[in-house]
């Protein structure tokens, strides 16, 4: 499947440059020797993938107005690319893509024997190098890692109207295989079968308005939204105030922060509730 860079961790568990999970290579062969048996394969889809994609289409709006001059980007579609074909027959054009040269020959085979050539584009690259802005939808892969880094560099340059969707493992069987995405930015969350759930999410107007959680050690930033807490405007944290973050505490503890020349502390659950930036409204070039 699509991955991104060399080398990743999510939720502590770090994953070898020239190995993903166990699951994700032995979904991978199931794809390749599926995409073989395009009776099996037909069946295997509309299991799976048809009925949840349909509902993710359908959710997104992108069927709204004119859906054939629409343009979709599917990352890390493997040997066997379910989603393309299942958008493709709901009248989408899209272009799908996977950086294993093996993987993307047995896709386009796949794509021309379904008759859908005109409609879908299997393309050998890296998911990371692509610029998302001529799409009106983005699809990320379970596959795909690191999903949280993509799905952050896509949402932060991606067209204002446009949607991204991806999902994540659900079940805790799935969960201890595929790490589970959690984005700075809310998303609409659709409960899908099979262990699995469908986030819709769409770009945010300020390319880092994030929770003071994720800011790093040595961010100046602009508090933007605080949640109701009585201990919160005392301490000076308020919208609109600046603020530097100085230190996260190790094993979970609270985030040191600074502002008006006073440290303070912040539970880290408290800090994950209160949004901050350090631009103003984004702009596309």
């Amino acid at each position: 499947m699509n991955r991104v860079i060399p080398m990743c961790s999510h939720n502590g568990r770090f994953y070898r440059k020239d190995r993903s999970p166990l699951l994700v290579q032995l979904v991978k062969q199931f794809e390749y020797r599926s995409s073989r048996n395009l009776w099996f394969a037909a069946f295997y889809g509309r299991l799976f993938y048809q009925r949840m994609i349909s509902q993710e289409v359908h959710l997104s709006g992108l069927l709204e107005g004119v859906p054939n001059e629409k343009r979709v980007l599917h990352v890390g579609c493997g040997p066997m690319p379910f989603t393309a074909l299942a958008l493709a027959r709901l009248g989408l054009h899209v272009t799908a893509l996977d950086n294993d040269p093996r993987a993307v020959e047995q896709a386009r085979r796949v794509v021309s024997h379904a008759g859908l050539d005109h409609m879908i584009s299997i393309v050998l690259q890296d998911g990371a190098s692509l610029d998302p802005r001529p799409y009106d939808g983005v699809w990320i892969s379970l596959h795909v890692y690191p999903r949280d880094q993509v799905i952050e560099k896509y949402l932060g340059r991606m067209r204002k109207e446009s949607v991204l969707l991806y999902r994540n493992p659900k079940n805790i069987l799935l969960r201890r295989w595929y790490p589970r995405c959690r984005p700075p930015w809310p998303g609409r969350r659709i409960p899908q079968p099979f262990g699995k759930e469908s986030i819709i999410m769409h770009p945010p107007a300020r390319t880092d308005r994030i929770p003071l959680s994720r800011a790093p050690a040595g961010t100046s930033c602009t508090i933007e939204a605080v949640p109701k807490h009585p201990l919160l405007s005392p301490l000076g944290i308020r919208p609109g105030k600046q603020v530097s973050i100085e230190a996260h505490c190790m094993f979970g503890g609270p985030i040191a922060l600074s502002i008006d020349g006073r440290t303070s502390a912040v539970h880290r659950s408290l800090a994950g509730e209160i949004l901050i930036s350090t631009s103003q409204e984004r702009q596309v070039p």
